[in-house]
């Protein structure tokens, strides 16, 4: 879609320089904002201004005054690209002030601007302030706030079609978001209670003519990536229908097209955030020291992390940790350890080498301890629960790295699935376990260990939240998993499930059913998943016993 640019007549702003920053303010920002509110550090001294968010390229203050509250944001130039940006092209504070305005002339609902400011140097950072809406919070924080143990389906209903039409009104505006998901919509409630959005972080917003239809498709697809992950089949087709009647069209059957887009899209954007983990940027930081180096999540650091890097193997040899197991190939240990939110509970695994030159392939592939870190956080990434890793280490050596060492959440009260199969009702955690491992597999991730020791079950959790993967070492991506490599993931958790006397033949064409989704695919070809999962588990069985190994 072509974009025009819209620049409000800056004629009738007034301009005015506080602490080196030329500021342009709007005609109700002249009546707020006054020298002392336009002075950053003065409003810091007076405990008026605090950070809400926090990065590399921007910090968000909260302000607080006697004629109102708003909101700072400190856009800075942050590395080549952003400097090259703002070479060609306006700031991104006056970028957002520009598009706030014109988005409001359009009738969509968005922050108010009051003022946008640069340092007064060559190509200096910008500002901009916007007012405070009140009670507003992001749709992804409204979503869990009332949605997470929601039992009643109105609701949900109702908030799927208020925002199918909001998001097609903004569309026939001509207004084409790029980062389109539920952190940049923010919501109210009405005088009746219900919600109403504000569509924020306008600065790369595209306006122009009324969206077309592969225009419109186009720019759902970046909101359904998140929701195809979170809600049901019944809430994205409800939200498209209240869409599709907001713009006035009749095109029910591209529901199906606009979730093939959304697969393809997470795919493609799973596949660019995968070595993420792997660097330094705003979630992640490289560290290391004299005996080993890693990487940790960007809010690990100081004294805590410091103590890892000088002595891994410390929480070994403290009486105050829980030593869980320790073999001659890995040692596991429940740690408490210091983070900027108070003390965490989490698990710490160190990796023994099992061979001689382990280290030197350590060094031309990923060691045990960094596909575990990478993959916990590509789970993460694809909604799939697991705990959140949070330090991977390896203690430095001649030809490669050498033990490896991972720091990761201890999910609480957990047990092992097939404890709570032989104790409840195993019928819904059969099918939600089915469910769990289609999601694996549809995100084009196998697992050659997949067996019920690499998973956890918290039973006090919500019904579809019990279930949490595990020892990650065996994981791999594919472009797409085959039926034959799907059937030998399914037969190594089958086999694992052989001497649990409470699992019957019912039960596993129950999970079956679940697997293949009988009720959206019918249920042609079930027969020979069932021989291929019954083969692959007879050939795992004997493999076991020549090698005179038990089944996990």
């Amino acid at each position: 879609m072509s974009g025009i640019n819209v620049r409000p007549n800056w004629r009738q702003a007034s301009a005015i320089t506080v602490a080196e920053i030329r500021w342009h303010l709007s005609t109700f920002g002249s009546e707020i904002l006054t020298p002392d509110s336009l002075d950053l550090a003065n409003l810091q001294a007076r405990e008026l201004a605090r950070v809400v968010k926090h990065g590399p390229h921007r910090t968000v203050h909260h302000v607080v005054l006697d004629n109102g509250n708003f909101f700072w944001k400190h856009c800075r130039i942050n590395g080549i690209r952003a400097f090259l940006r703002v070479c060609i092209r306006p700031p991104k504070a006056r970028l957002e002030f520009d598009r706030a305005i014109a988005l409001a002339q359009r009738g969509i609902a968005t922050l108010e601007p009051l003022a946008w400011g640069v340092q007064c140097k060559f190509f200096g950072e910008s500002h901009l302030i916007t007012r405070e809406i009140a009670g507003a919070v992001s749709l992804q924080q409204y979503l869990f706030d009332h949605f997470e143990t929601e039992s009643t389906p109105s609701p949900r209903r109702d908030l799927a079609n208020l925002l199918g039409r909001f998001l097609a009104r903004v569309h026939e505006a001509g207004a084409a978001h790029p980062d389109l998901h539920p952190g940049n919509i923010l919501v109210t409630n009405d005088a009746d209670g219900k919600p109403r959005f504000h569509l924020i972080d306008l600065h790369d917003i595209l306006l122009g003519r009324s969206l077309s239809f592969r225009d419109s498709l186009e720019n759902l697809v970046l909101i359904n990536r998140w929701f195809i992950q979170r809600a049901s089949r019944t809430d994205r087709l409800r939200f498209w229908i209240a869409y599709l009647k907001e713009r006035g069209w009749d095109a029910r059957e591209a529901a199906c097209e606009l979730e093939r887009h959304t697969i393809r899209s997470n795919q493609a954007f799973w596949q660019g955030r995968f070595r993420r983990c792997l660097g330094t940027n705003r979630y992640f930081h490289r560290v290391c020291s004299i005996k080993a180096n890693g990487f940790a999540v960007r809010e690990f650091n100081g004294p805590t992390l410091q103590r890892f890097l000088d002595d891994p193997d410390f929480p070994f040899r403290d009486p105050a940790c829980r030593l869980l197991k320790d073999s001659a190939t890995s040692s596991v240990a429940e740690i408490t350890v210091l983070t900027p939110n108070g003390p965490v509970v989490m698990i710490y695994k160190r990796f023994r080498l099992k061979k001689k030159l382990a280290a030197l392939v350590n060094r031309f592939r990923m060691s045990p301890a960094l596909r575990s870190w990478t993959f916990g956080h590509a789970l993460r990434d694809r909604g799939l629960p697991t705990p959140r890793p949070w330090l991977v280490l390896h203690r430095r050596g001649w030809i490669g790295p050498r033990e490896g060492y991972l720091l990761c959440e201890k999910v609480e009260n957990a047990v092992a699935p097939n404890e709570v199969i032989e104790t409840t009702s195993r019928w819904d955690l059969i099918e939600e376990l089915a469910r769990l491992i289609r999601r694996f597999h549809d995100a084009g991730l196998l697992h050659r260990d997949l067996k019920v020791a690499n998973l956890l079950c918290t039973p006090e959790a919500p019904s579809g939240n019990r279930l949490h993967f595990i020892d990650l070492v065996g994981v791999t991506r594919v472009r797409r998993a085959s039926e034959s490599k799907q059937a030998r993931n399914l037969s190594r958790l089958n086999a694992s499930f052989l001497q649990s006397a409470q699992i019957t033949r019912t039960d596993r064409l129950r999970f079956l059913r679940a697997y293949l989704q009988w009720g959206l695919r019918g249920q042609g070809g079930w027969e020979k998943w069932w021989s291929l999962i019954a083969e692959a588990t007879q050939r795992k069985v004997e493999r076991n016993k020549r090698s005179g190994r038990p089944l996990a």
